[in-house]
């Protein structure tokens, strides 16, 4: 229940308060912080969180491993400490403790299963942490109380995101998209990580579902159409936040215009699409939402061998075409910031 004062997207940090001591019995006492540089490979650290979180007063929990090694993230430019302490899901915001009880680091984004964790160093939690200021936040930054109507220019195979809160008194979400230039748009909604949205439905409304064929995409996604008529969605959905996104395939920049039965807060793109890379160069920029997309021109000549590499804190894509013809894509590692 208590506000989160800022955040960063990037870091998996936030800064929450003010905290309510008055009604604490009492101060919170503070945890203390040590140095992750003096940990060295094979010491003893502790991992310390709340796994699961669904119970009404969640009981922390502890593991215990060794640093197995050091990590640099070469797009965060931030040390990552690995270790086999177990960490599971709901221990973002866990501590890692050395020996002495001392915090070396914080966990987050480094979660990989029951194999090993990464662990973002105490150090550049620090530098985070005091960069942040209210409403900060390094990917979606949502500003404003929004409007049922929005415009915005869409660059060849790009999409416009928009943020869109469902409350339990409004669990019904309808949304149409129209190109202003008559070119062919899509329609999407997911939940704010890129994930499909669960099914919702009323008791006895439904009690078997089956769906076969190329050309089912599902209650979440429209692509009806290839002529430039409105694409539209009705759903139901659980109370929380989801991403609408709209763009199209036609090969041309346009103008989508999108309409909702709930304001629609813009989620700005960090960066202009269609750059232009020269070879032996590098670009670095943000995905704002899952539909996102960053496209660069890159001019080569019949027989020219490349080398084109793309890294991520999350799971990318990769993809290289000749006009609008896909000469080669990568979609196979799937590990994100390993």
């Amino acid at each position: 229940e208590v506000p989160v004062y800022a955040k960063d997207w990037s870091t998996d940090l936030a800064v929450i308060g003010p905290v309510p001591f008055d009604e604490l019995d009492g101060e919170l006492s503070a945890v203390d912080l040590g140095s992750s540089s003096e940990a060295n490979v094979g010491d003893s650290v502790y991992l310390i969180g709340y796994p699961g979180e669904v119970e009404s007063h969640p009981v922390p929990a502890m593991t215990s491993g060794i640093v197995s090694r050091r990590r640099i993230d070469p797009c965060l430019g931030m040390t990552f400490l690995q270790t086999d302490a177990v960490i599971t899901g709901g221990q973002s915001g866990g501590v890692l403790v050395d020996s002495n009880g001392q915090v070396i680091g914080i966990s987050g984004l480094g979660a990989f299963g029951e194999s090993f964790a990464l662990v973002l160093s105490v150090e550049d939690v620090i530098a985070a942490l005091d960069g942040l200021e209210e409403g900060s936040g390094n990917l979606a930054n949502v500003e404003g109380p929004g409007s049922l109507k929005q415009s915005s220019d869409v660059a060849i195979y790009d999409s416009a995101g928009y943020l869109v809160t469902i409350t339990e008194d409004q669990p019904s979400l309808t949304v149409t998209a129209r190109s202003e230039d008559g070119e062919d748009v899509w329609l999407d909604i997911r939940k704010w990580n890129g994930e499909d949205p669960p099914w919702r439905w009323s008791q006895g409304e439904l009690d078997f579902m089956y769906a076969s064929g190329e050309e089912e995409t599902g209650p979440y996604h429209a692509d009806s159409f290839d002529d430039g008529r409105t694409e539209s969605l009705k759903v139901s959905l659980q109370p929380g936040m989801y991403v609408v996104a709209t763009g199209t395939y036609s090969g041309t920049d346009t103008t989508i215009t999108v309409e909702a039965s709930t304001p629609l807060k813009p989620i700005q793109d960090a960066e202009p699409s269609r750059g232009k890379l020269e070879i032996g160069e590098s670009a670095t920029g943000l995905f704002s939402h899952f539909e996102d997309l960053d496209s660069y021109r890159i001019d080569l000549r019949k027989g020219d061998r490349v080398r084109i590499q793309a890294l991520s804190l999350a799971d990318p894509v990769m993809s290289l075409y000749l006009d609008d013809e896909l000469v080669a894509s990568n979609d196979d590692a799937g590990i994100g910031l390993y």
